[in-house]
């Protein structure tokens, strides 16, 4: 059965930081399956 595991971190694009968002879909034996992630800058 497959679960949700969502990550919050800062990554630095270019000369702006911003904080990136990712979710993972990972399995109990813990291979990832895939995630989504996306940047929203704060400058």
């Amino acid at each position: 059965m497959p679960y949700l595991g969502a990550t919050i971190s800062k990554a630095r694009s270019g000369w702006n930081w911003g904080i990136t968002y990712r979710i993972d879909v990972t399995y109990s034996s813990g291979m990832a399956m895939g995630y989504a992630s996306l940047t929203h800058p704060t400058n």
